[in-house]
């Protein structure tokens, strides 16, 4: 593999470095390791037409990086995991590790959004006639990921699963504004999103030992004095869920 001048060298953490830019890279915006452009470039064919994404490889390398990370937080600490080691255990390139998510901070942010996403496909499969909520989809899916997550139960760590908490808020807040709801419906989503937030953030603090189900069921009876809000969380999410899988 050519490298360009100012490529780290091993006494250097990979994750404080400057990304390095491979020789193929920095000619035609292509790297020959796996043969994908930069997101942000759309190659053209001579008569002017865009060539169609390599969207399957992309997704896949996100995927393995993704999954290499979920690995190495259940078996590392967060500040020792390097863009070297999450590179190697996905078995791509460092190049292409910057070229997906640009840093490690982009990379934690990725992963907390894919857990949401695991957690409101759980929320859609449940069946409300038989009293299962979302919030047991949430505490389940949360679980399922026990070994990963403890390690953000430190104080220094707790930010970074607060600000993923606060992330997701704004996304149900976005899917109410979908439905109509005025701006004055996000103070409700807030207000249940918020206690949610501090029950998950409690929850890991205690090293996540409540069954799940135990959880769920107390935190969906607290939030039933909303149930006849249109903001209601359990409404919103079978909404959003409704208009993404019937457009």
């Amino acid at each position: 593999m050519f490298v360009a001048p100012g490529t780290p060298s091993s006494g250097v953490a990979v994750s404080d470095a400057t990304p390095p830019k491979c020789y193929m890279c920095s000619i035609h915006d292509m790297c020959h390791i796996d043969g994908l452009g930069t997101s942000s470039v759309i190659r053209t064919t001579r008569g002017g037409q865009a060539m169609p994404r390599p969207s399957r490889q992309v997704d896949r390398t996100r995927r393995s990086l993704l999954d290499a990370f979920a690995q190495l937080l259940a078996s590392t600490a967060f500040d020792a995991i390097t863009v070297a080691q999450v590179s190697d255990a996905a078995e791509v390139s460092r190049q292409s590790f910057y070229r997906h998510f640009g840093d490690l901070d982009a990379l934690t942010e990725a992963y907390f959004e894919r857990i949401f996403d695991e957690f409101e496909d759980a929320a859609s499969e449940l069946d409300p006639a038989q009293g299962l909520s979302p919030y047991l989809a949430l505490f389940r899916t949360l679980h399922h990921h026990r070994a990963e997550l403890l390690g953000f139960a430190s104080e220094r760590l707790r930010p970074r699963l607060f600000g993923a908490l606060w992330a997701y808020q704004t996304r149900l807040q976005g899917y109410a504004r979908k439905e109509g709801e005025s701006e004055h419906g996000d103070v409700v989503i807030a207000y249940q999103s918020g206690g949610t937030s501090a029950v998950v953030m409690e929850w890991v603090t205690q090293g996540m030992t409540e069954p799940p189900e135990v959880i769920a069921d107390m935190l969906a009876h607290v939030q039933a004095a909303f149930s006849d809000r249109q903001q209601f969380l359990p409404t919103v999410l079978a909404q959003h869920t409704a208009r993404t899988q019937h457009p």
